[in-house]
């Protein structure tokens, strides 16, 4: 930002972690321009003076250069706005890098201790070193633009040219910038192929209504954004992410862990473990910068394939963060998304959750609760609400092999965590599977009981894994007492699904069950 701002000849005068807004997309602004409003040089012995200009928050922290308080040039200038340098801005930019790196918890000057520094009674650099006695760049970084004397503080530029490749990424200047700037601003080349940028468009039409103002506005936003989508590929080679791309076209299984792309490739999505050891923009979870700005889009999106896409694009980039970030930073926007008033965005919604939870290779012991107390709650909701929308229900009842997958998965995560823990585990446990067998049983039932035949189907050709994690009585119980009433259905698709599905899932319920229930049923049911 500075270099932009200093490279058009502006100044700012009152740089702080106050006057630097985040968007939603993680894209930081600066703002509050002080120049020719606050005065550059403040007495030293008026406190007060200082308070009034520079601190109306009443913290502790002080941003100002030292060379800013200075009585001899403010009684010599004639304009209290003259004097202002690029040196005091990099200075405050300074103070602001540090106290991010410490979230905001300690200021590196305190207003005392900014004239301790002016007269060389404090150490700054030992200051910086016992802060951050393991990051030598982040010390150099803030040393070089903190200097006591403002000749030796690094311009904008040549700070980021010294620390390219060090503590700035060679990606960031490349690719990782721009592909940002050029979602979260609309004024690039993603915009351009679409027309003017949204400032451009509102400012030329000031008698258009407000509604008109926000339609054009969010067929712009629709617009960069599908370019983006189509531009995927792309941004993933030129970030080095490593893709597994395939040209299979054939009809891919609904739980099966690929991703079809704009170009029609199909691409093979990874762990984050297999990844990280290849690229160091994947070990930097660089992705984490671009999912930021998706999932801010994903809130604003208004069509339907647009929220398809950008779902897409998420469980793409997600390859490329860790379980936890994924988690956190992903998992919520795809569990929001099921709310959607559009059924196809529920599905993929759906399916995207699945194949996340599928991605994961570790879980911690505060996130053992996920599937129980978050996800499965919101899959039950789902299917209360699908009550009217036979295309969603059959497109449930088919990711139901895929979501028992996961719930074994996850067991297996859960029981790493306490392979040599004491007792108090195997209660933890059993209530684990007792909550995954309960709302397990309330989906089953659901769809075993639908009203609608091609919903019973879809479910009955994914039923093999749901009677492995049932278990044969709780199978015999459960599913088994549904679908021997499937022989004197009206429908013979039904019928003939039953009759394949059966065979398979025989061995799982029992000799008993077979012999008793199923061969009598069937034989009856022939002679019918």
């Amino acid at each position: 930002i500075l270099d932009s701002v200093h490279s058009r000849g502006c100044l700012h005068g009152d740089i702080k972690l106050e006057n630097l807004l985040i968007t939603s997309g993680n894209w930081v602004m600066l703002t509050d321009f002080s120049k020719n409003i606050k005065p550059v040089f403040i007495p030293e012995d008026n406190p007060n003076e200082y308070s009034f200009y520079f601190n109306t928050s009443q913290r502790t922290a002080c941003y100002l250069a030292p060379e800013r308080f200075n009585n001899k040039k403010l009684n010599r200038s004639s304009d209290e706005f003259a004097g202002l340098t690029k040196e005091m801005d990099i200075f405050s930019a300074g103070c602001c890098i540090f106290e991010i790196f410490k979230e905001a918890s300690k200021p590196l000057f305190t207003f005392s201790e900014i004239f301790k520094y002016k007269n060389n009674k404090l150490d700054i650099r030992l200051k910086l070193s016992q802060e951050f006695p393991n990051d030598k760049y982040i010390c150099d970084l803030i040393m070089d633009m903190v200097d006591l004397y403002s000749e030796k503080r690094l311009s904008a530029s040549d700070l980021l040219d010294k620390y390219k490749n060090k503590l700035f990424p060679g990606y960031f200047y490349s690719v990782m910038y721009t592909t940002v700037q050029q979602l979260v601003t609309y004024e690039s080349e993603f915009s351009s192929a679409f027309g003017k940028p949204i400032s451009d468009r509102i400012n030329t039409e000031p008698d258009t209504s407000l509604h008109k103002e926000f339609s054009s506005l969010q067929a712009t936003t629709e617009s960069v954004f599908y370019f983006f989508w189509k531009n995927l590929e792309t941004v993933c080679l030129s970030m080095h992410y490593p893709m597994n791309k395939s040209s299979v076209t054939e009809h891919l299984s609904i739980d099966a862990p690929f991703v079809k792309m704009y170009s029609a490739t199909v691409l093979q999505l990874q762990k984050f473990d297999s990844l990280k050891g290849k690229e160091q923009s994947v070990a930097d979870q660089s992705a984490l910068s671009i999912i930021a700005v998706l999932t801010s889009f994903l809130r604003t999106l208004k069509t339907a394939q647009s929220q398809v896409y950008c779902m897409d694009t998420l469980i793409v980039l997600s390859q490329y963060i860790d379980d936890g970030s994924k988690i956190d930073n992903v998992l919520p926007y795809f569990i929001m998304m099921l709310s959607s008033k559009n059924s196809e965005v529920q599905v993929v919604a759906l399916q995207k959750c699945l194949l996340l939870l599928g991605l994961l290779s570790h879980i911690d012991q505060d996130n053992e609760s996920l599937l129980i107390d978050y996800v499965l709650p919101k899959f039950r909701s789902l299917l209360q609400n699908m009550k009217h929308d036979v295309y969603g229900k059959i497109m449930f009842a088919q990711s139901m092999s895929a979501l028992t997958k996961v719930i074994f998965s996850f067991q297996d995560l859960v029981i790493e965590n306490h392979l040599s823990s004491d007792n108090e585990f195997d209660e933890e446990m059993l209530n684990f599977n007792s909550k995954v067998l309960k709302y397990m049983e309330l989906l089953t039932v659901a769809f075993l009981t639908d009203e609608n035949t091609h919903v019973r189907i879809a479910f009955l050709k994914n039923i093999a894994p749901i009677c492995r994690l049932f278990g044969k009585e709780r199978s015999s119980d459960i599913i088994l007492s549904h679908l021997i009433t499937y022989l004197n259905d009206k429908s013979a698709n039904l019928r003939v699904q039953f009759i394949e599905t059966i065979s398979n899932i025989a061995v799982l319920l029992g000799t008993i069950s077979f012999e008793q229930y199923i061969l009598p049923l069937m034989i009856q049911a022939l002679t019918d």
